[in-house]
């Protein structure tokens, strides 16, 4: 089940525990499910959506900044969460292996804009400043120039693309 589903289902014992599983320490992975439980409520979320692109639009209308949990110093009302950045990411993969597409241009330029690998994904950039923010939150004596083990992020994301709904 993905990460922000079993948070959606008050399952934050499990998600908890796959956060320690990968490596994370306990006060980094507590901010982290408590940040997407405050943008699940913020923003009411009953069900994670899965079917992006289907309409052949564009799904991300504003800057890839906007989409972040912070943006301009405060908790973005169109901050997405870690289950619609890899089910974006994921459709995005299918999309650019799939040869026979018949996607606008628009959709086709948001995929280029947005995909990469890891963090050169804007995207997936998303999710690394999410956890080093969370990071330097329960670990203020680390200084905010050392970025957590961004290899344990790498490892979440993998795991998350590799679940089905």
């Amino acid at each position: 089940m993905y990460f922000s589903n079993l948070i959606l289902q008050g399952k934050n014992n499990e998600a908890l525990q796959e956060l320690l599983d990968i490596g994370f320490d306990k006060d980094t992975s507590l901010n982290i499910i408590d940040s997407e439980i405050h943008l699940i409520k913020k923003r009411n979320i009953k069900i994670i959506r899965n079917d992006y692109y289907k309409n052949n639009t564009v799904e991300l209308p504003k800057p890839i900044e906007e989409y972040d949990l912070f943006f301009e110093g405060m908790i973005s009302e169109d901050a997405l969460l870690f289950s619609e950045i890899i089910n974006i990411y994921r459709t995005m993969k299918n999309i650019i292996k799939d040869t026979n597409n018949n996607y606008s241009y628009e959709v086709i330029e948001e995929i280029h804009n947005l995909y990469g690998k890891g963090i050169d994904s804007p995207l997936l950039e998303l999710i690394y400043n999410r956890f080093n923010y969370m990071y330097h939150i329960a670990n203020r004596n680390i200084p905010r120039s050392t970025w957590i083990d961004n290899t344990l992020v790498d490892k979440f994301i993998e795991i998350e693309i590799k679940k089905e709904s």
